[in-house]
Parts: structure tokens; sequence; C-alpha cells
């Protein structure tokens, strides 16, 4: 199994928590229809196997 990488993930969690009015809501939304998917799919076979 491999994590994907996710460059920026760290950095745009800290405009999003700390500096909210230079959010870019459509990088925002892009992230989520894009990215979000994947990283979930990564995230559920890796505690698929740390449960099993």
């Amino acid at each position: 199994m491999s994590i994907r990488k996710c460059p920026g993930s760290y950095e745009m969690r800290s405009v999003v928590a700390h500096d909210y009015f230079k959010v870019d809501l459509d990088v925002v939304w892009d992230t989520i229809k894009n990215d979000l998917p994947g990283m979930r799919q990564d995230l559920q076979a890796l505690l698929g196997k740390l449960t099993s």
C-alpha cells in the first residue's frame, strides 16, 4: 500500500485555520472534489491494516 503525497496540505490547513480571510474558496472546493476522495481511501486502507 502506498500513501499518496499531499503537498501543501499543512499549509492549506494553516490558512483555513488562521488566515480565513485569505482563503480561496475555488481552491478549497477543488481540493474537496479532487484530493480528499483519494486521501480518504488511503486512510481507510491504512486503518484497515492497523486494526487487522
